[in-house]
């Protein structure tokens, strides 16, 4: 028999890595031994902005520790105090980076620029300066750069420094580019990256083109990027409303590789049939997500109808176009749909052909959603959502609205799990559903308002429901940064939810 007198090292390690969202913890847990401290810096500087910590410059700050002579150079005019008189830093922090993030180096650049007492007036360039500075210096020392966020054109380091990079860049796994013409660094970044990056497996452009196209160079660059990556998964697109079918025809070569489409703001009537008919021979694309497109013709319609894969999920959010096509098309197979609009030609079109679907997500507008109820109840789902966005509008007040309480009594008892989540949506809807269903296979409640904080009220709406739904293992509640803690009453029901149903209740907070 094999008796450890300490936990294995992989072992320590994996704790570590699942306490990553615990920053405070984990920074306890730096001071035990050189040991944990070893193992656990690296997590913890992989992809430092992940999640939000309290005074976020002092990642900056540290940062600019590590800058050579040469580097502090361009940034000791702005009167910036790194304090780089201090004692060498212990660790090569830069070099454990993996997840760049432009705009996130420049917001924290931001921060520490106020707690240094600038004016708001110095903040954009000198940020500008100071990224430049801070991403010089990783190009130097990281050496497992995964990902490159690139995202807004206003913060853009430099092209040559990143073709300075000391370990290269042909690493990188994950890109993601805003193009457009008044930015000539992101369109020299992307003339270099097209010629060293092979081993993309996820890509976000963000194409803005308007009334003037990119330089025909830039195109054949884009082009290139997709065509010459081995094995591109994951695919997204912003826009690119004069060079959408070059890169919808780029995919010819990625027919075997891509499994996600994502387009965002694209206009489908101006992408022709013959880069349609490249799009549909993609036989491996089992997702597709489109926001704020608009179009499909009736022709595209017929193409799309040939498609050789079989998609498993369907997301739609604020489309101009034909949805009850779409479902039609690919109905059969989905697994999960998630759409924020509902008529009766949808609900038809779900109930002949969503005969698979395990997973449904309405949001939006609650308009019409008592047309569907016939089929959620006789439906198989497993995961339910409802979730109401911060751009529409509530008009029930604190009105009793019978929709929610029918919706509670027709959710299928194959539920495993249940999301209410919604701006205003939890003055009069939570209690509604939970006060009348009864959901024997439930193991996970989530509730997430946008604004409201969780009342006395909610929680004993919930312990009630719970007392009638054994199943449940794990209710999950994400508040709003700016509430206020739990009162003594409400701490006492959540403690008489766990020790007496047995039923972990977590809280967690989540940032706009």
């Amino acid at each position: 028999m094999l008796i450890f007198t300490s936990l294995p090292n992989e072992c320590k390690t994996e704790i570590f890595e699942h306490l990553l969202t615990d920053r405070q913890t984990l920074y306890r847990c730096l001071l035990v031994n050189r040991f944990w401290c070893k193992n656990i810096i690296p997590s913890l500087w992989r992809e430092p902005f992940r999640y939000k910590i309290h005074k976020v410059y002092l990642i900056i700050r540290t940062y600019l520790l590590a800058l050579t002579a040469d580097e502090q150079s361009t940034i000791i005019p702005f009167n910036i105090n790194f304090e780089h008189n201090q004692q060498p830093l212990l660790f090569e922090y830069g070099s454990y980076l993996e997840i760049f993030n432009c705009a996130s180096f420049f917001d924290a650049a931001s921060k520490l620029l106020i707690n240094q007492g600038h004016k708001d007036t110095e903040f954009s360039y000198s940020c500008q300066v100071i990224v430049g500075a801070i991403t010089k210096m990783l190009m130097r020392t990281c050496r497992n750069l995964k990902s490159i966020n690139l995202s807004s054109v206003i913060v853009v380091p430099d092209s040559r420094i990143f073709e300075s990079s000391k370990y290269g860049l042909s690493q990188l796994v994950e890109l993601c580019l805003c193009l457009e013409n008044n930015s000539p660094k992101s369109l020299e970044i992307l003339n270099y990256l097209s010629t060293i990056c092979h081993n993309l497996s996820k890509t976000f452009f963000i194409v803005r083109e308007g009334n003037n196209p990119l330089p025909q160079n830039s195109i054949n660059s884009l082009v290139n990027l997709i065509m010459n990556q081995h094995e591109l998964k994951n695919f997204k697109l912003h826009e690119a409303a004069k060079s959408v079918n070059r890169i919808i025809s780029s995919f010819i070569s990625q027919q075997n590789s891509l499994t996600t489409i994502y387009f965002s703001n694209v206009s489908f009537d101006k992408i022709s049939n013959d880069s349609l008919e490249v799009f549909i021979r993609c036989k491996n694309i089992i997702q597709i997500q489109l926001y704020y497109c608009k179009g499909i013709k009736s022709s595209q319609v017929k193409i799309l109808k040939k498609s050789q894969f079989i998609l498993k999920s369907l997301i739609l959010y604020q489309n101009e176009i034909n949805i009850s096509a779409l479902i039609d098309i690919w109905g059969f197979n989905l697994e999960y749909l998630d759409l924020d609009e509902l008529n009766s030609e949808i609900i038809n079109f779900i109930t002949k052909r969503c005969q698979n679907l395990i997973n449904l997500t309405i949001k939006g507008s609650f308009n019409n959603l008592d047309l569907i109820f016939p089929w959620i109840k006789e439906s198989q789902l497993k995961i339910f959502s409802l979730e109401r966005t911060k751009f529409v509008g509530y008009f029930f007040g604190n009105e009793i609205n019978p929709i929610f309480t029918e919706l509670g009594k027709n959710l299928p008892n194959s539920l495993n799990y249940l999301k209410i989540k919604g701006w205003k949506l939890m003055e009069n809807v939570l209690g509604q559903i939970l006060k009348v269903c009864k959901l024997e296979m439930l193991e996970i409640l989530l509730i997430e308002p946008f604004s409201e904080q969780i009342k006395l009220n909610h929680l004993i709406d919930i312990k009630e429901f719970l007392k009638r739904n054994r199943s449940v293992k794990k209710v999950e509640i994400n508040f709003h940064k700016t509430e206020n803690p739990w009162t003594e009453e409400e701490k006492k029901i959540i403690n008489e939810i766990k020790e007496e149903l047995n039923i972990n209740i977590i809280k967690n907070e989540i940032y706009d």
